[in-house]
């Protein structure tokens, strides 16, 4: 079930003509105006704000990282606040159940146009240069993921290490899959 059709099986119904709801003759013809420009006027003169595809992908790569880190049986925590160039972090856990503290930080980048850019069998990601900066003094590994939903493809690679070892380009092998391995 869509979020629409739970929307419309709730019964509420967008009401078309604004003007009927507000009985204000200035708010009236405010509503004939903006009709006849072919705005969207809704309640008190306001546009929706639209939402980009750019949205769902980057939300599809995040959901995807999510379940495979689930099904690797350890932690991930989207950053909620203040994401800054940081999606997340994977805290590793053991084959007890036990929470390590050994935490790596995740960008997850999402999108057919993050693999356009070939090198061989590798993906060439070039960071905006406070990236490099911010990733090459986090205190934990920070690790560049690359989705595309399309193509089911999901790959990985440790960026700080490239950058701190004097990289300005990330190169992602298009064979590491984004797999946990079972002992870290």
């Amino acid at each position: 079930m869509t979020a629409q059709s739970v929307i419309c099986a709730s019964g509420w119904r967008p009401d078309p003509d604004v003007s009927r709801v507000h009985s204000s003759p200035s708010l009236r013809k405010a509503h004939r105006v903006t009709a006849r420009l072919g705005l969207t006027a809704v309640g008190w003169f306001m546009r929706f704000p639209q939402v980009s595809a750019n949205t769902f992908t980057e939300r599809a790569g995040v959901i995807e990282v999510s379940k495979i880190i689930n099904d690797a049986r350890c932690l991930w925590r989207e950053t909620t606040m203040h994401d800054v160039g940081i999606d997340g972090q994977i805290e590793y856990v053991d084959t007890g159940g036990s929470a390590t503290g050994r935490l790596i930080l995740v960008q997850i980048k999402a999108g057919k146009s993050y693999f356009d850019r070939r090198q061989d069998e590798a993906i060439i990601y070039t960071p905006a240069e406070k990236h490099l900066q911010y990733w090459a003094r986090a205190p934990a590994p920070v690790i560049l993921i690359l989705h595309d939903s399309d193509r089911g493809l999901t790959i990985w690679t440790d960026a700080r290490r490239q950058i701190r070892s004097g990289a300005t380009r990330i190169i992602i092998p298009c064979q590491i899959s984004l797999i946990v391995p079972v002992s870290c």
